[in-house]
């Protein structure tokens, strides 16, 4: 049994914060070499700056929309 109109997925989007490396942030914060993988075992992050998920979500739509 159907309920409802049927739907389509006509297109998708994604948006990707800026991506910062464990070296990039060890030397801002004066890090021996090494040390964030080492203690974390993370070597990248992504990194959100003034943007608010509301603006992230819209980037997306529009990526959606194209």
């Amino acid at each position: 049994m159907m309920y409802g109109k049927p739907i389509r997925i006509l297109g998708t989007g994604k948006y990707v914060p800026q991506i910062v490396s464990s070296e990039v942030l060890e030397s801002k914060y004066g890090l021996p070499e090494g040390w964030s993988e080492t203690h974390s075992g993370v070597r990248s992050r992504y990194h959100v700056g003034k943007e608010s998920s509301a603006e992230m979500g819209a980037k997306a739509l529009e990526m959606a929309m194209e």
